[in-house]
C-alpha cells in the first residue's frame, strides 16, 4: 500500500498523498522528454503536478521558492519513486515506495 510522502524545497514542505492516475498521466510526458539540458525544467514540472492536487495555490509560486538544485533533485526523485518511474529494491512489484527523507545521497537530476 502506498503511503504519504513529504518533499521540501527551501523553507517550504509539502505532504503528498499517493499519486492519482491523472497525476501519473500528467507527469509521463515530462519524464519522456527528460534529457540533457532540461533536467531542472522537468524536475520542477514533476513537482508542480505532484503538489497541485492538495496545494493548488502553491503551484504558481513554485518557481519563486528559494531552493537548491540538490533539494529540487531530491523532491522530484521522491515523486518519481511514488509514480513508479524509479524502482527501489525493497518495493513490491508495481509499488515503488519513496524514502521519507528525500533522495539518496548524490542523486542528481540525471537520475530523476
Amino acid at each position: 500500500m502506498a503511503i504519504d510522502q513529504e518533499i521540501t524545497l527551501g523553507a517550504k514542505t509539502w505532504r503528498l498523498r499517493p499519486l492519482t492516475c491523472k497525476q501519473v498521466e500528467q507527469i509521463e510526458p515530462f519524464v519522456a522528454r527528460a534529457g540533457v539540458g532540461n533536467g531542472m525544467a522537468m524536475a520542477l514540472q514533476v513537482i508542480a503536478v505532484a503538489i497541485g492536487r492538495d496545494h493548488p495555490d502553491d503551484v504558481a509560486a513554485l518557481w519563486d521558492v528559494e531552493a537548491t538544485k540538490t533539494e529540487i533533485d531530491a523532491a522530484s526523485r521522491v515523486v518519481l519513486l511514488m509514480g513508479g518511474w524509479i524502482e527501489t529494491k525493497d518495493a513490491a512489484p508495481g509499488e515503488a515506495e519513496a524514502p521519507k527523507t528525500g533522495a539518496e545521497p548524490g542523486a542528481g537530476s540525471e537520475a530523476a
